[in-house]
């Protein structure tokens, strides 16, 4: 009888370092592995051990106080407090970012990926290509990996210069955000700015070329891509709309 196995089903298993590496160099390939073996056990210790590695290395070598400071210093409520209960607050609250920063590392990509799987699963079911959980799952958290690559590039950029000079928000130059002056640009569009970046970008295309192959290819790579891409820009000016707001 002919083989009716499924390039997906019949591909040679990658192993684990190639499907690391095939994410960066060759993600059609390594996605389609993924599909159909989703394991998501390694990228996921390996987002989480870098986010924690980046905040540890913040709390450590810059510290919470200069940002919590200028967040309050800038806003106009707490100019009308007194100068000692400034400090207070600034004290208690820069105890507190390296607790929330922590949990921030270790929970945020979880709750990220579940959200996400979930959703797409979702949004592919009503567009009549069913796709795993699991494989949308394992698919969302390779796709981090972009993520992790731009944290330990934050991390030397750390190092590399003046504690009081690192933003935490926008640690690495790869958006025009980064040379716009906050002061003078609209909150709106200084936002907006800043969170289309080289890597947000390469997180989508990945994203999508991820949830093409779990689907088997039921939708293809470009309309993966433009849906994962809409839901993107839809959060991007919820976040712009929420900081000109606050």
């Amino acid at each position: 009888m002919p083989d009716t196995a499924s390039p997906v089903e019949s591909a040679r298993p990658m192993s684990e370092i190639g499907r690391l590496t095939g994410v960066i160099a060759n993600p059609v390939a390594a996605f389609t592995d993924i599909a159909a073996r989703p394991r998501w056990w390694v990228p996921a210790l390996l987002v989480i051990l870098v986010q924690l590695s980046f905040i540890h290395a913040y709390s450590t070598h810059v510290g919470w106080e200069g940002l919590i400071r200028h967040q309050i210093e800038s806003n106009s409520r707490m100019q009308q407090l007194p100068a000692e209960q400034v400090e207070r607050i600034i004290e208690q609250q820069s105890k507190f970012g390296a607790v929330a920063g922590y949990a921030s590392a270790l929970l945020g990509p979880i709750l990220m990926t579940l959200v996400a799987a979930a959703l797409f699963k979702g949004l592919f079911s009503i567009l009549d290509a069913s796709m795993p959980f699991k494989a949308a799952y394992a698919a969302t958290w390779y796709a981090l990996l972009p993520g992790a690559l731009s944290a330990v590039l934050a991390i030397g950029v750390m190092y590399g210069k003046d504690p009081v000079d690192f933003d935490i928000r926008n640690p690495l130059a790869f958006n025009a955000g980064a040379y716009l002056d906050k002061d003078s640009t609209a909150t709106f569009v200084h936002s907006l700015a800043t969170s289309f970046d080289l890597f947000s970008i390469w997180l989508v295309i990945l994203l999508g070329i991820g949830y093409a192959a779990a689907s088997r290819m039921k939708v293809t790579t470009g309309k993966s891509i433009g849906l994962v891409a809409i839901i993107w820009t839809i959060l991007v000016l919820v976040k712009a709309g929420l900081a000109s707001i606050f």
